[in-house]
């Protein structure tokens, strides 16, 4: 009866030992599949005082647990592979179980890849990078930029803005549809260059319509963008123009601005801006008299002082002294008469000059010539000789020779009363400044013949 009951006691310990095996368990959520290169964990019910041995069939190495329930395994190749265990009861009979085999599939780890530009602008925006779809966990990282849009762990693109310059990159990994990882992300190079910086060079100041200024930027680059404030561009400018000719239409505080491409298409963030400062034309002032007698000299024409480049020109006159391009003054006798002119032009402190010189128009008056009339033969000692010239003249000079003014002759008469007081050939003359203020070069000289008395006879008588 004692060995009936012993043998019953057996057969239930390697019953309840075999039923141990039947449950697996692993690190992974799914015990049927590992990723390459990884380290699971594997183990069975822990039946006490049993040994348990464990075959893995290839595909990898078991690292640690040999004999014991729960073991580790290194994945190292991809494929099907099978791991077997079989429990041995060693505390009890010694008997083995019947072998479990788990069937496992070593999956490759993903590889992620990344597309989009390698090259581009500092700040620039909208830069989308891609990497493959369908797949969970993704984990993007920026060095230099920032993501804008995108780059979530359930998006496959990223959207960044760069903001440093340099070799710069943009990262990415996640888990395949295996749950597989790459070992490490994918780093994508980006060289961000930085925004180019135009300069101009050119006059900083011009004069007022002033043709032929010439500004120029940096040669070999694309899409040129030229603009003006105060001015029209009259050759280049262009997108293709590294420079522009510019005539200045209005004066004061203007400018021109450009901006352009490079092979990379960096441009500027905005405009270079290039001050000028547009200087009016001076506009000559002549003083002088505007009415001046014929042969006359010493009339002084002035204009502003300081100026530099004076040209001084005449019509009907000559220039008889200053009218250099170092004089603010000319001084001209008038050598025809009618509508002449003086005209100026100079370079003012701006290094402007007028358009056209200055005219200043000069009435040049005849001299005028006095007419003498009266007794052309006159008797000594003879009285009320009247001798007249025009009417409605000034400062007239009377003069005579061989005789007395007796009436008129002052310097607003145009008469004058001689008496002849010696005999021969007398003269009277006159001058005098016409309603033009001219005078005649020289007096009027007429000649009188002054006849002597006869002789008288004695009175005789007887």
């Amino acid at each position: 009866m004692k060995k009936k009951f012993l043998f019953f006691r057996w057969a239930f310990t390697l019953l309840l030992a075999l039923s141990t095996v039947v449950t697996w368990a692993q690190s992974s959520a799914d015990p049927d599949h590992a990723c390459l290169n990884s380290l699971q964990d594997y183990w069975v019910v822990n039946t006490a005082g049993s040994t348990y041995n464990w075959v893995l069939s290839g595909g990898g190495i078991i690292t640690t647990g040999q004999g014991t329930d729960k073991i580790k395994v290194s994945w190292t190749s991809t494929g099907d592979y099978q791991l077997t265990v079989v429990e041995t009861f060693t505390s009890t009979t010694g008997c083995s179980g019947d072998p479990r085999i788990l069937n496992i599939t070593v999956d490759a780890l993903p590889a992620p890849s990344i597309a989009g530009n390698t090259a581009a602008c500092l700040n620039s925006t909208g830069n989308i990078y891609s990497t493959q779809i369908g797949m969970t966990n993704y984990a993007w990282t920026v060095t230099g930029g920032t993501i804008t849009a995108g780059g979530t762990i359930t998006d496959p693109t990223a959207t960044i803005t760069w903001t440093s310059v340099g070799a710069k990159s943009v990262t990415v990994n996640y888990a395949n549809a295996a749950g597989c990882t790459a070992a490490g992300p994918t780093a994508y190079d980006v060289t961000v260059n930085d925004l180019l910086l135009p300069t101009i060079s050119g006059n900083t100041s011009a004069c007022l319509n002033s043709t032929g200024n010439v500004y120029t930027t940096q040669s070999g680059m694309t899409n040129y963008i030229w603009s003006v404030t105060g001015g029209t561009i009259t050759t280049g400018g262009t997108s293709t123009d590294a420079t522009a000719t510019i005539t200045w239409t209005s004066a004061g505080a203007k400018s021109v601005s450009v901006n352009y491409s490079a092979g990379l298409s960096c441009t500027a963030a905005s405009p270079t801006i290039y001050p000028v400062t547009v200087n009016d034309l001076p506009v000559p002032v002549i003083t002088g008299n505007a009415a001046a007698c014929l042969n006359i000299t010493g009339n002084i024409y002035t204009t502003q002082a300081g100026m530099t480049n004076y040209v001084w020109s005449v019509n009907g006159g000559t220039i008889v002294s200053g009218g250099t391009s170092t004089d603010a003054t000319a001084t001209i006798t008038w050598t025809s008469a009618g509508a002449k002119s003086v005209s100026v032009n100079y370079t003012n402190g701006s290094g402007c000059s007028a358009a056209i010189p200055t005219v200043y128009g000069v009435t040049v008056n005849d001299l005028p010539v006095p007419i003498i009339t009266g007794n052309a033969a006159a008797c000594l000692n003879s009285t009320g000789n009247v001798y007249n010239v025009q009417l409605g003249m000034t400062n007239y000079g009377w003069s005579v020779s061989g005789g007395t003014i007796t009436a008129g002759g002052t310097s607003s008469d145009a008469s004058v009363t001689i008496t002849w007081t010696s005999v021969g050939a007398k003269s009277v003359s006159v001058n005098y400044s016409n309603v033009s203020g001219c005078t005649a070069v020289s007096p009027t000289l007429y000649n009188v013949t002054v006849n002597p008395l006869p002789a008288t006879s004695p009175i005789w008588h007887n």
